[in-house]
């Protein structure tokens, strides 16, 4: 029974990203967004999030709901949609150094979490960042109040900055 949960998630995880986001294309791997970034020129939109959070599903439904965002984010930026609670297992275990200790990241969503803490010193979500196709910041991270409040804006500046 334990084996079939991250098989179902995996399911429910696509599901959900080909469902969730009809024009606007979302890739759910980090490593994978900056080479397809780096092939086209263009930042990477990042997402931290899950599936269990009100929130989460707020700033999906501004993007599915405003054309104006989903314009900008299909035109101007490779879209990364990093699920922290994604139970899939990595295909090797990763071990990593982190003050000062080892640390066994065996899912993707241990590895997105990792990554959300180690570039951005934050463990909330949703966490949306911008970051050019080598993977510097480029716009700082935003909380979910910051980006509602000016989602338009903050995108706008990221390709500014990305130039």
């Amino acid at each position: 029974m334990l084996k079939l949960i991250p098989m179902l998630y995996s399911l429910v995880l696509s599901l959900l990203l080909a469902g969730c986001t009809p024009s606007v294309p979302v890739v759910g791997d980090y490593d994978q967004a900056l080479s397809i970034a780096q092939q086209s020129g263009r930042p990477v939109f990042l997402l931290f999030t899950s599936l269990s959070c009100p929130h989460n599903e707020a700033i999906q439904e501004k993007i599915r709901n405003d054309s104006t965002i989903q314009r900008y984010l299909e035109r101007h930026y490779v879209n990364a949609w990093l699920y922290v609670d994604d139970t899939r297992p990595l295909p090797e275990p990763q071990t990593v150094q982190w003050k000062g200790e080892t640390r066994t990241l065996r899912t993707y969503g241990n590895k997105w979490a990792h990554l959300e803490w180690v570039k951005f010193q934050k463990n909330l979500q949703p966490l949306a960042a911008i970051v050019d196709e080598e993977g510097k910041v480029v716009c700082q991270a935003v909380t979910y109040q910051e980006l509602q409040a000016d989602f338009l804006g903050y995108l706008q500046r990221g390709v500014e900055r990305s130039k």
